[in-house]
């Protein structure tokens, strides 16, 4: 027999779950060596908890917890017309409208573990939000997870994040 759960149950269930894996993840945070951070303009810093890939000129080798942390430049409309496909626009738009709108900068966003770093390829067009670009490397993560944003200034490469700032990352409710 099939048993039909009503939404608010299935919503309790899922948000409980959620709750648990963000724990997990805070937990893991807390204990890591080492967290990098990387400094990612508007609207993409907003899409990485949308599972975007995070493309860049140079390869990296490090491999571990990342926290995204918006710049204080943005890609302004003429710029994202220029790497980006218009349905790749319209389609950042519609997943988190409030990142391409309002353009929060200068503070941390969220937290995902960095995998694996590869060159770009065509197929990779999709999960980029950008077009193809042979020169850039895809740097893939894993448990994204959106933080309560906190003031952080932002560097143009990835590095360590003082230890100052660990004890500030908290799950976004």
């Amino acid at each position: 027999p099939q048993i039909i759960l009503p939404v608010t149950i299935v919503y309790n269930i899922l948000s409980h779950i959620n709750m648990q894996t963000h724990k997990n993840i805070i937990n893991e945070i807390k204990t890591a060596q080492q967290i990098n951070m990387l400094s990612i303009r508007q609207p993409f810093a907003g899409m990485m908890v949308h599972g975007k890939l995070e493309t860049r000129t140079r390869r990296t080798n490090y491999r571990g917890w990342v926290l995204f942390q918006s710049t204080l430049n943005w890609f302004d409309a003429q710029q994202l017309n220029e790497i980006c496909h218009p349905h790749q626009i319209k389609q950042m738009e519609q997943l988190n409208p409030m990142a391409v709108a309002i353009q929060q900068r200068g503070i941390a966003l969220a937290i995902g573990k960095l995998i694996d770093c590869r060159p770009m390829s065509i197929d990779d067009e999709k999960l980029a939000f950008i077009k193809y670009n042979p020169n850039l490397y895809v740097y893939v993560y894993e448990s994204v997870m959106p933080v309560k944003p906190f003031a952080l200034k932002g560097s143009q490469s990835m590095f360590a994040l003082p230890a100052k700032y660990i004890q500030l990352i908290q799950p976004l409710q």
